[in-house]
């Protein structure tokens, strides 16, 4: 999955009669994740546990929602009230995860990469590329349990970097290859930066 593909499901959650707020979701949404993607890459380190606990927001609401929509479809004030309770419990999963230090580490880490990754690797196919996305997400989550300081600068640079060049690509319309190249540059500099400040 590509992480514009990731927004354009946040947006098509909402359910239909609420056209003003997908609207304004749709309107906004890439472009904060724009800046939130591109300080992930030059500040990673620093906002590495904003992600994860965004991350474990996300499990803790969008888990409980998307089997509630699938198992009742509710509507009106019965889908707020859902949704109010998923919003609570993912706070509730976003503040117990910085408990589990080396689990949101492994977890927050794998996400990151296979979010990102597999998009720039369509050479390899759909499947192909989902793989190598997986197994590299499997690899740098493990190296992060052990290596934490480089791991996390070095994913979250190449991380928010192609996931910010990937929202461009898409909302700019920029060929793939020009794209790819410019995440590969500035993800360099995202880890020189995060070196130099966490130096």
């Amino acid at each position: 999955m590509e992480f514009y593909e990731l927004i354009d499901k946040i947006t098509n959650a909402i359910p239909p009669g609420y056209e003003n707020i997908r609207s304004v979701f749709e309107t906004l949404l890439p472009w904060f994740f724009c800046l939130f993607t591109a300080a992930t890459c030059l500040f990673g380190h620093a906002v590495h546990k904003i992600w994860n606990a965004f991350l474990f927001f996300c499990i803790g609401f969008f888990l409980p929602m998307l089997i509630i929509q699938g198992l009742f479809a509710p509507t009106g004030a019965v889908f707020w009230i859902c949704a109010a309770l998923s919003a609570v419990l993912g706070g509730i999963c976003a503040y117990f995860s910085k408990k589990i230090y080396k689990a949101y580490l492994f977890i927050s880490t794998f996400f990151l990469v296979f979010i990102s990754v597999p998009s720039y690797l369509s050479f390899l196919g759909d499947s192909g590329s989902v793989a190598a996305g997986f197994v590299l997400a499997v690899a740098a989550a493990i190296l992060s349990t052990k290596y934490k300081y480089i791991t996390v600068i070095v994913t979250t640079a190449f991380s928010g970097s192609f996931m910010l060049f990937n929202i461009v690509e898409n909302k700019l319309s920029i060929p793939h290859t020009a794209a790819t190249a410019l995440a590969v540059l500035f993800a360099f500099v995202g880890m020189a930066t995060q070196c130099f400040v966490e130096r």
